[in-house]
């Protein structure tokens, strides 16, 4: 089914998506501290 493939490409760019976003965030922490 052509909907489990573009689900789990979905998960995927979501993980990616929220990790920059921890990353991003952990850059903002250690510049402020």
């Amino acid at each position: 089914k052509p909907d489990g493939i573009f689900g789990k490409d979905r998960s995927r760019l979501a993980l990616r998506l929220s990790e920059r976003e921890e990353i991003s965030r952990g850059q903002c922490q250690s510049k402020l501290a």
